[in-house]
């Protein structure tokens, strides 16, 4: 994003027809917008990540925003993103097969590919704020089906901060729930 610029991020998307993605924000520029202060570019994201749950952090600044002053897309325009992707619309071919073998490399298995059998490719990216779950990807069903899909979450993290036992149970829940539909679309479109 430093390289390119946010203008020039969105203007690519925009020509490419997906005027719902829009970028505004860097992943450090997220996290201290829900702190509420700059952050120390010293600070691992993980340390970052632990804090997006405590109870100082801002939900009501940018980061949790739904307009086009965050990182935002529906989920149409994110799966027009990623069919683009697969059939190699976005810059060019290579490029594209990069864009998908990073994807694959997708360590967070636990939404869309949950319930999947073992050995399904599945090249996703998932997304977390707090009370934001969201998971895109392809889902290659067979060697001539593929999918692509999204599916963005938003629940209320309020109604059980400083409960952690009712978070873990919920997030279990939206999780499982990703996994089901995931499963379903696989068994729907597998040879």
């Amino acid at each position: 994003m430093h390289r390119l610029g946010v203008e020039q991020i969105n203007r690519f998307m925009h020509d490419l027809g997906l005027s719902d993605i829009h970028v505004t924000m860097t992943i450090r520029d997220i996290f201290d917008d829900m702190l509420g202060e700059a952050s120390d570019p010293r600070r691992a994201f993980t340390d970052l990540d632990k804090q997006r749950t405590a109870p100082e952090t801002r939900r009501d600044g940018r980061a949790y925003s739904s307009g086009p002053d965050n990182d935002v897309s529906t989920p149409a325009a994110m799966t027009q993103l990623l069919a683009m992707i697969y059939r190699g619309e976005v810059v060019d071919r290579a490029a594209c097969d990069e864009m998908l073998h990073i994807l694959l490399q997708q360590q967070l298995n636990t939404r869309l590919p949950l319930f999947l059998p073992y050995g399904v490719p599945f090249a996703h990216k998932t997304g977390t704020l707090s009370g934001i779950r969201n998971d895109a990807g392809i889902l290659y069903a067979g060697d001539e089906s593929h999918v692509a899909i999204t599916l963005f979450s938003r629940w209320d993290v309020g109604a059980v901060e400083g409960d952690k036992v009712r978070e873990w149970e919920t997030i279990s829940a939206i999780d499982s729930a990703f996994g089901r539909i995931g499963k379903l679309v696989y068994d729907a479109y597998r040879p």
